[in-house]
């Protein structure tokens, strides 16, 4: 089997809430990556979600982080990753480090627009820091997904 990435953006929006107003941070790649954002990618091997969040560990680089930095129908198209074994799947890891405290988050906003090379369930999972484990936020069978959701 054969595997490739087709990412447009990702980015996280902390939702703050004080007296009725709500205030929100932006956490994404427009001005690359820095000390609270990271890319990895581009494969896993099965099963998914994985057990940690440490994986896939490739680090992306510069043009990378310029490819996804904006929502503008110019993707990320990663390499094509070989799988004659059928054992990996096409997977990428986002880490947003939030300066917030937890006690002032009221929501997260997620968006991620992207998708693999091929028909196929895509999905989009949350590290939960508390359990230790991923959470699937969102699934969809499309060849592009872009995928809006609130936790």
């Amino acid at each position: 089997m054969r595997h490739r990435w087709l990412v447009t953006t990702a980015c996280l929006c902390v939702a703050l809430g004080q007296g009725g107003v709500t205030l929100a941070t932006v956490y994404d790649f427009s001005t690359g990556a820095g000390t609270q954002h990271f890319g990895y990618g581009i494969s896993a091997a099965l099963p998914m979600p994985p057990a940690t969040n440490t994986v896939p560990s490739s680090p992306f680089f510069g043009a990378s982080y310029t490819a996804i930095g904006f929502s503008d129908n110019l993707p990320l198209t990663t390499n094509v990753v070989e799988d004659p074994g059928n054992t990996l799947v096409p997977a990428m890891r986002f880490v947003f480090s939030v300066s917030e405290p937890r006690s002032s988050i009221n929501r997260l906003d997620i968006l991620w627009e992207g998708g693999a090379g091929e028909d196929g369930l895509q999905q989009v999972w949350l590290w939960n820091a508390v359990s230790g484990s991923y959470v699937l936020i969102g699934s969809q069978e499309n060849v592009k997904m872009p995928f809006e959701g609130t936790v």
